[in-house]
Order: C-alpha cells, then sequence, then structure tokens
C-alpha cells in the first residue's frame, strides 16, 4: 500500500511539475498549507484565473479543488507520518503541520485518500521507520 501512495504522489508531483502555474502555487510555495487555502488564493498566486486553475485541477487530476487540496495535505502528512523527525508527533500536531482546521477533517480525508485511518497508518509503518 505504500508503495501506491509513493506512486501516487510522483504522478502528482509530476502532473502539477508540468502545469508550472499549480506547481508555483503548491510544489514550490506549499500553498497547500494554509489552512484556509481558496482557490482565489492559488489564482493570486499564480497570477491566473479561477475557470483556468478549476479546468486544470478537473482535467489533469479528475477531482475538484477542495478533493485536490486534501489529497495534496494528505500526501505532505504520509511524509511526515513516515519521517524520522516527526512520526512521532501527536496526529493533531501532524494534521495541523499538513494544513488540515481540525483532527476530524484530517481523519476524513486521510481515511478517503488511503482507506486507512492516519493511526491506523500509522502503526502499519512503525518497524519500516528509521
Amino acid at each position: 500500500m505504500a508503495f501506491f501512495h509513493f506512486v501516487w504522489y510522483l504522478d502528482l508531483c509530476l502532473k502539477v511539475k508540468k502545469n508550472s502555474a499549480l506547481n508555483f502555487g503548491f510544489g514550490a510555495n506549499n500553498l497547500f498549507i494554509k489552512k484556509d487555502l481558496t482557490i482565489w488564493d492559488v489564482c493570486c498566486e499564480t497570477n491566473s484565473n479561477r475557470t483556468y486553475i478549476s479546468n486544470l485541477i478537473n482535467d489533469e487530476f479528475g477531482m475538484n479543488f477542495n478533493s485536490f487540496v486534501n489529497n495534496y495535505r494528505v500526501q505532505f502528512a504520509i511524509i511526515l507520518l513516515k519521517s524520522e523527525n516527526t512520526y512521532q508527533k501527536p496526529l493533531n500536531e501532524i494534521a495541523d503541520l499538513s494544513g488540515f482546521n481540525s483532527l476530524a477533517s484530517f481523519n476524513g480525508a486521510f481515511k478517503k485518500t488511503t482507506n486507512s485511518s492516519p493511526g491506523h497508518f500509522r502503526i502499519t509503518i512503525e518497524g519500516h521507520i528509521p
């Protein structure tokens, strides 16, 4: 299951990199960590318009803006959960560092993306952390 997440994240990164407007906002500036992020913030940051950003996310990733942001945040949370420096942090702190407003929204998005709760995910990877 971890390999699937890596492949999905790699695919996501490549698509974002290919689309320089999204790369600037999401990859280079970690805009997804902003808790109250809106599509208008991305438009301002990328000097683009709402229709372009919305269509780009819908066409390239097959999801709406909120799902896109939450997927990005979940993939970032997975990195934090696997990181030697952050894997022992409480889940609410991982959620906060990933840009989620609450532990409940983090749990919901994480489960939707990975079919696993963050706590269960952490347990399954504990033996693989350096």
